[in-house]
């Protein structure tokens, strides 16, 4: 709002008029005895109430000297200055237009009943440099009851009004509605001495803002800093609530940083650097020594933690010398797809089941599946069909006692076969299984030549 005093045509007559009208208005106002029935061109009287319909002008040209002093000695206002429409003081001058001193009171007080008490405007509109405290605003009751103001503060706005009230409002169409800046320190600190369990309440810093998807009701941005930082000895230092969207939402276009990084720093006891509940009630006791930690006891769908991937890996773990992925519960690890589990190593052992009450051996190296029990205990146990590519079925012909047998995989010198007859033929049996390493190969040799029909033998080799 834009305040319309009424401005004379030319400097002079600003300085002449506006001197001269604090001049009128403090000899005019002074005790309010009867009316008197001056005019213009009168002297002013005092002690009486003087009227005029032309401006009074008073001009002082001695230097450094007043051209009205008015000195008040009771407990009242030594100047009174009223007018019910416009501006009860206009000043106009090279300098400061209004100065206000006091020894014990205000310096300047401003009253309004239904606008501003102090209304400023200019390149600045309202200045307040001190020592301790800048500017104070106030807002509550009982009126003129500040309470103490803390020292080395620009401006400090305190409220009591309701649970709504405002210590520092800030609102803006277009740019920042509140700017803090600080070369070393911080440049926005919020406090409340009640804690942290509201949302609108004893929240030291709340940001609200619903203009659309994009508002932002906390917005951090820095170049090599931390945008946003929360820190707490025993509390939340960073806590977020969302009653339908993202409580955290984190986007990141690094190609080396991670979008979201939480690190444990204690040197001791360490727990879980991050942990994810899924569903109500309090929150657990956090896991030992754990990097990612997710609960969820919701139903008997309930998953943990949960990673999912188009083409690559839903969920990677990776270790030097420890378990990558590590499973306890009725079923250790469960895997459902075109292949439940899969192991793929190079140099030691695929997967490796074992059972007892000792730790497993150490894998061994080139084994696809390694099964291993204790004393008494049942190492590999098939219900079903079992098929080997190493076994199979075999003819020998007419006026042969023998057949070669390649093997897939590979003979070695280690490597021995089985082999039975599949005819049931009278006076006719396998008399040896000969193996070759050279040429990955097996020889069923039967005790005499085949007669009238070809003779069937099954085989496998073992390794």
């Amino acid at each position: 709002m834009a305040l319309d005093p009424v401005v004379p045509r030319s400097r002079r007559a600003l300085l002449l008029g506006g001197v001269g009208g604090l001049a009128a208005a403090a000899l005019g106002f002074l005790g309010r005895p009867e009316r008197a029935n001056a005019a213009d061109g009168d002297p002013l009287t005092v002690g009486k109430i003087n009227t005029a319909t032309s401006e009074t002008s008073l001009t002082q040209q001695t230097p450094s000297t007043s051209a009205l002093r008015v000195i008040g000695t009771t407990n009242s206002n030594a100047l009174n200055v009223e007018n019910s429409v416009g501006n009860g003081i206009f000043a106009l001058t090279g300098g400061a237009a209004l100065i206000g001193e006091s020894i014990n009171t205000n310096g300047v007080a401003g009253t309004s009943h239904n606008l501003y008490g102090v209304y400023g405007t200019g390149p600045v509109g309202v200045l307040g440099t001190s020592t301790a405290t800048g500017m104070v605003g106030y807002a509550g009751s009982p009126v003129n009851q500040v309470p103490g103001v803390p020292p080395s503060t620009g401006v400090y706005g305190y409220a009591n009004t309701d649970t709504g009230s405002r210590g520092i409002s800030g609102s803006s169409p277009l740019g920042q509605g509140v700017v803090g800046e600080s070369t070393s320190g911080t440049g926005v600190r919020g406090v409340s001495s009640a804690g942290a369990q509201g949302i609108t309440t004893q929240t030291g810093v709340f940001g609200y803002a619903d203009q659309g998807a994009n508002a932002r009701g906390v917005f951090g941005k820095t170049t090599t800093g931390n945008a946003l930082r929360g820190e707490a000895t025993t509390g939340i230092g960073v806590r977020s609530l969302a009653t339908s969207g993202n409580a955290v939402q984190a986007s990141n276009a690094s190609t080396t940083k991670p979008t979201i990084s939480a690190q444990n720093q204690v040197t001791t006891n360490v727990r879980s650097a991050i942990q994810g509940v899924a569903g109500i009630g309090a929150l657990p006791a956090p896991q030992a020594e754990t990097g990612v930690e997710g609960i969820s006891n919701v139903s008997v769908n309930s998953v943990g933690v949960y990673g999912g991937s188009t083409h690559g890996y839903g969920a990677l773990g990776e270790t030097t010398d420890g378990y990558g992925v590590a499973g306890i519960g009725y079923y250790g690890v469960y895997g459902n797809g075109a292949a439940g589990v899969v192991g793929d190593v190079d140099g030691g052992t695929g997967v490796q089941g074992w059972t007892g009450v000792a730790a497993a051996p150490n894998p061994l190296a080139h084994v696809g599946v390694l099964a291993g029990a204790e004393n008494g205990r049942i190492a590999l146990q098939v219900n079903g069909v079992g098929k080997f590519n190493r076994s199979g079925r075999a003819s020998i012909a007419v006026g042969t006692s023998s057949k070669k047998i390649t093997v897939p995989g590979g003979v070695t010198t280690a490597a021995f076969g089985i082999a039975t007859l599949q005819t049931n033929r009278a006076g006719y049996y396998v008399q040896a299984v000969v193996p070759s390493a050279s040429t990955s190969t097996i020889t069923v040799y039967l005790n005499k030549a085949v007669t009238t029909t070809a003779i069937s033998v099954g085989w496998i080799v073992f390794s």
